[in-house]
């Protein structure tokens, strides 16, 4: 069942019934969402409890003995801190509902699991009952490494195999959600959910298909072996949001410095930006039309065409226009600051003469573009206001601009 109006009132129905509704479900698709979406229903609170942290069933129980004043031992409980606060809650509230919830209850050992399920048959640990407005509720995954509940522990609850639905995290991230992600979602919406395909990076982060698919079978995408992948939930989608959102507000130029920085991804060339975003989506489609979407922005530079973009001409240019050979122009090179070679290979660039051999020697010594000189490329090449003859040197000569450079010139057709 998806994530939204029809779950949220099929709970409280339980709930009213006292029956524990079970979700299950991959990973991150937004199961705990789903659970804030029934409180808020219900106006009241969650109180969450992951069971996977849990090292033994006494961490849940509190079981201890104890020595009384008569040298005596005995068994005391102390339940655990969120159980307890529960309990609290629904004590000091006695008309209201408190949600108890007990999050991958099969992703922790199997005496922590049995512990849990006593805890929902019985509602007490030991000596220590909850109060009757206490309601619970219990999710867990139904892949990986989990512990299987036998059919007796499965009839104790009402079963939901959950789904992520688009509209329900569009309007849970609200405008929080980064406009970047919205957008590409609107569009797609089928893409809240998808399993990394083992392939190889894009260079411009376009498909091999022409329709942007990727002709992955569900078997492949469900099971993609032992090798750890990440893939696209809107637990994942909910963090690149929150990346993408930080680094607009407080870095706005490091966007331009991830795509025009190279890397090297499974042996294969692409831009750090490609990188960060399959580090955080997976080798999925939301993440490549998110690139796209990324780069077809930056590369506009929301400059309107045909504005003049202003381009600074170093004042140590003219002494690499004027060496005479190529040992002078490596020496004047060597001499200079990485700033001043990144402003002078940006101008060396931009001049419609041919400036094959600077571009060269340059583009070899220069460890990165500066960030106010990335930006001024990205929109000179998305005019194409640029000498194609000297961009095509920097994209041959090798070195950790040329890869990014290739990206850009085949984003924005710049090249041959």
């Amino acid at each position: 069942m998806k994530i939204g109006t029809t779950l949220t009132k099929c709970l409280l129905h339980n709930l009213d019934n006292n029956v524990v509704p079970l979700l299950v479900g991959e990973p991150g698709i937004g199961k705990s969402e789903g659970v804030d979406a029934l409180a808020r229903a219900l106006n009241t609170r969650v109180h969450p409890l992951s069971c996977n942290q849990l090292a033994d069933k006494a961490d849940l129980t509190g079981a201890r003995l104890v020595q009384g004043v008569d040298k005596t031992w005995r068994q005391e409980f102390f339940p655990h801190t969120v159980v307890k606060a529960a309990a609290d809650d629904a004590l000091a509230n006695p008309n209201e509902p408190v949600i108890l919830f007990l999050d991958e209850i099969n992703r922790t050992t199997p005496d922590v699991t049995s512990a849990v399920l006593t805890l929902l048959t019985t509602r007490s640990l030991g000596n220590v009952a909850l109060p009757d407005n206490v309601k619970m509720i219990a999710a867990g995954n139904d892949k990986g490494n989990i512990t299987a509940l036998d059919d007796a522990s499965m009839s104790r609850f009402a079963v939901y195999h959950i789904e992520p639905e688009t509209q329900a995290f569009l309007d849970y991230m609200d405008d929080e959600l980064n406009p970047y992600i919205r957008k590409v979602l609107a569009k797609n919406p089928m893409l809240i959910f998808e399993k990394s395909a083992p392939s190889t990076f894009a260079v411009d982060g376009s498909s091999d298909d022409d329709d942007g698919s990727s002709n992955i079978s569900v078997e492949q995408l469900m099971d993609s072996g032992e090798e750890m992948f990440q893939l696209t939930t809107p637990r994942t989608i909910e963090y690149m949001s929150r990346f993408l959102n930080t680094v607009t507000k407080k870095d706005p130029g490091f966007l331009g410095e991830l795509l025009l920085e190279t890397t090297v991804v499974n042996g294969q060339d692409a831009t750090a930006l490609q990188e960060v975003i399959h580090g955080h989506l997976g080798n999925t489609n939301l993440a490549t039309l998110l690139i796209e979407e990324i780069a077809d922005d930056l590369n506009s530079g929301n400059v309107p065409q045909g504005s003049a973009i202003v381009v600074p001409r170093p004042a140590r240019y003219d002494e690499l226009k004027a060496a005479a050979t190529i040992h002078e122009l490596d020496v004047l090179i060597r001499s200079m600051t990485p700033k001043e070679q990144s402003g002078c290979l940006l101008q060396a660039i931009y001049e419609k003469t041919n400036n094959t051999t600077i571009v060269q020697q340059l583009a070899a010594a220069t460890p990165g573009w500066e960030p106010e000189h990335s930006s001024v490329l990205l929109n000179l090449a998305s005019q194409a206001d640029i000498s194609v003859e000297n961009f095509e040197a920097l994209c041959e000569a090798g070195g950790p601009l040329s890869s990014g450079a290739r990206a850009i010139g085949d984003l924005v057709g710049l090249g041959s």
